[in-house]
């Protein structure tokens, strides 16, 4: 995977995201590694998260996951993954 593009729509609360919302993969859908935290550069609209030639995550599972319990993010308004498939 060479980037993750995630839409948000509606932030009314900044704080809600920034450092409350992980993206993870996983090779076999039980265990799950952090691929990236976002941070303070959370906006409404297109967010990106760039991946350097070499050091692309490659797994067969993907989460978007909220750390934050019932005050964590709960609205994503479209994700995408750009990459090469490889079969």
């Amino acid at each position: 995977m060479q980037q993750v593009k995630y839409f948000i729509n509606t932030i009314n609360d900044k704080s809600r995201f920034e450092d409350n919302v992980v993206f993870e993969g996983s090779l076999d859908g039980e265990e799950y590694v952090e691929i990236f935290l976002v941070g303070t550069e959370v906006h409404e609209g297109w967010n990106y998260q760039d991946f350097e030639a070499g050091e692309y995550p490659a797994y067969r599972f993907y989460r978007y996951r909220g750390l934050g319990g019932t005050n964590g993010p709960c609205k994503i308004t479209e994700l995408q993954f750009k990459g090469n498939e490889v079969i």
